[in-house]
């Protein structure tokens, strides 16, 4: 996808809007229990709290004019729990759309969620992730909830995830303050005593 030329710091947030995208895609074909779906900053898609999917995003060509990136999305469709056995005990579980569409046609997966996509794409093109904000944190799993941020596995952070910013930075209230973090090698997770 090629968008004009915008800022990198304003590409950050296209990951985000693509979470935005698999989520209203899926809900469209599931008509019940939408609110099983949740975002995870950056990147990743969850049902029931465990791993359905994620993006990422490369940027590929970047002139004064305009920006290319590919978007890859990986989406768990079955088999959940032979994912679950191949992953490391410390691992976040997975969850596969088989939980809760057992039936579910590949190709009807494809095409609501690149219609998602599509109109996703658009928006951000024009309006860059402003468009998105409110419903990535209507969706995210930890808004208002205490978590830790790790790097490298060891503990950089702990606070309240309180949102993005319009540059798709999570926001974590610290009690001394918010401190927005930029993705890379961090990790988000919840806080458990």
């Amino acid at each position: 996808m090629s968008f004009r030329a915008r800022p990198p710091a304003e590409l950050a947030g296209l990951s985000l809007a693509v979470g935005t995208a698999i989520v209203a895609g899926l809900r469209t074909l599931m008509h019940a229990d939408t609110q099983r779906l949740a975002l995870k900053w950056p990147n990743d898609v969850l049902l029931d709290g465990a791993k359905l999917a994620g993006s990422l995003i490369e940027t590929v060509r970047f002139t004064h004019t305009s920006s290319t990136v590919v978007i890859g999305i990986g989406l768990n469709l079955d088999g959940e729990a032979a994912l679950a056995a191949r992953l490391d005990a410390q691992a976040n579980p997975p969850a596969a759309l088989a939980r809760v569409l057992p039936a579910v046609a590949m190709t009807d997966v494809l095409a609501h969620v690149l219609n998602a996509l599509a109109i996703m794409l658009e928006l951000f093109e024009k309006h860059g992730l402003t468009p998105f904000l409110q419903a990535w944190d209507a969706d995210h799993a930890y808004t208002g909830k205490k978590v830790l941020i790790l790097e490298n596995g060891h503990e950089i952070l702990q606070g309240v995830a309180t949102g993005i910013d319009s540059y798709g930075r999570l926001l974590i209230d610290t009690g001394n303050g918010i401190q927005a973090l930029a993705s890379g090698d961090v990790s988000l997770r919840a806080y458990i005593l």
